[in-house]
């Protein structure tokens, strides 16, 4: 699991890392796993979420269980747990250092 600041750019981030790690996912599949993986039934929903936000910096969890499940129902096929956990991992790591920094400087990034 990894804390990500809640933003479009980060779930873009994310879905390309994704994407370039797995290349047999598809754009669609990419968007609703990393919605589950952060909390939501939809990527409709999330994209929701990220509107309502407006300009607030929310920080989320992403569960990488949670993407992976999501991917196997999606695609019918298990993804590679490791390569999927490692590759969220290091994407969220650039993100972990946002979210400290936001801390640190009470919310500006």
């Amino acid at each position: 699991m990894a804390f990500v600041v809640f933003t479009r750019r980060n779930v873009a981030a994310l879905k390309s890392s994704l994407r370039t790690a797995l290349p047999a996912i598809g754009s669609a599949h990419a968007d609703e796993a990393l919605a589950a993986g952060i909390g939501f039934k939809t990527y409709a929903a999330m994209l929701a979420a990220l509107k309502a936000q407006g300009n607030a910096k929310l920080t989320v969890v992403l569960n990488e269980w949670s993407v992976s499940l999501r991917l196997a129902e999606l695609t019918g096929s298990k993804p590679d747990f490791e390569i999927l956990r490692a590759t969220l991992g290091k994407s969220s790591y650039l993100m972990q250092r946002t979210v400290r920094y936001a801390w640190a400087t009470g919310g500006r990034t």
